[in-house]
């Protein structure tokens, strides 16, 4: 004996559907968006690695959490926004080696921090709103 069993028709998707469908995955689009501009925008802890020669005046500043003015200042150096010059280019410009200027910043880093007072904690984010 044999059975039949007859498959029902798979029902086609009408228009409403398919918006449903289309907006449901705009908005996992968005929120992975939103997610990942997070995930870039979340603070990292700082830790206090050891100065390499690549690094940037204004990197060592935020690192350490002190004054990119006190770093230029122990260079003897003007102060110069957005300067993206690495320990090798500012040292080979001074006709210094790069361990004499590595050993000038450890220095200023520890005047700016004596022993047993701890760093300030950084300041808050302020987050721009729109007009309310």
């Amino acid at each position: 004996m044999v059975i039949i069993i007859k498959m029902p028709e798979p029902r086609k998707i009408d228009w409403k559907q398919w918006l449903f469908i289309l907006g449901f995955i705009v908005s996992l689009v968005i929120v992975v968006i939103f997610a990942l501009q997070a995930f870039r925008h979340a603070p990292r802890p700082r830790v206090d690695e050891p100065i390499r020669p690549w690094m940037t005046i204004p990197y060592i500043a935020r690192s350490y959490n002190v004054p990119a003015s006190v770093l230029y200042q122990a260079l003897q150096l003007p102060h110069i926004p957005r300067d993206h010059r690495p320990l090798t280019v500012i040292a080979r410009q001074q006709n210094r080696t790069v361990s004499s200027v590595i050993a000038a910043l450890q220095e200023a880093i520890k005047l700016a921090h004596p022993p047993g007072e701890t760093p300030p904690p950084d300041p808050p984010a302020v987050v721009p709103r729109g007009p309310s």
